[in-house]
């Protein structure tokens, strides 16, 4: 086959994808082009609930060891997002000190992912499971949050 035959089928092909798409979408309305995005569906969720009281910072960790890890930061105002990566500490800190109020309902919240004691497992097993860890600095110390599963 000469170049040029091969030039004249190549075009030929690419002629008939062109016309073909336009009529395809030239078929119906504009909108029955656009892709329709289907909505996320979430998994089982967990929170770490904020006591009340006087944050200078939250301190987030993971015993992950492979990615980024994403959740939010969620209060009666909206949610925030974090990323926590993997074995380091994220430190959210709060120059002014943050207030927390029981009506504010403040809570970091995972997909997938559960909180607890890293600690409590053998840093050495392979057979842990992928947690997080979360906690409030105040003046007087650590404040321990409250783990559960939302329902």
């Amino acid at each position: 086959m000469t170049p040029r035959k091969r030039n004249a089928g190549l075009t030929c092909a690419v002629l008939t994808a062109l016309v073909a798409s336009v009529a395809f979408m030239s078929s119906g309305s504009p909108a029955d082009a656009q892709v329709t995005i289907q909505p996320r569906q979430p998994g089982r969720q967990f929170a770490a609930w904020v006591p009340p009281g006087e944050y200078t910072a939250f301190v987030v960790t993971t015993n992950a060891d492979t990615r980024n890890w994403a959740i939010s930061l969620r209060t009666t105002d909206g949610p925030f997002p974090i990323i926590v990566t993997p074995q380091a500490n994220v430190i959210i800190p709060f120059e002014q000190g943050w207030k927390v109020t029981a009506d504010a309902e403040v809570r970091l919240v995972s997909e997938h992912i559960p909180f607890g004691d890293i600690t409590a497992f053998n840093q050495f097993s392979e057979d842990n499971p992928i947690l997080f860890s979360a906690w409030g600095i105040t003046k007087a110390g650590p404040v321990r949050f409250v783990y559960r599963e939302v329902e």
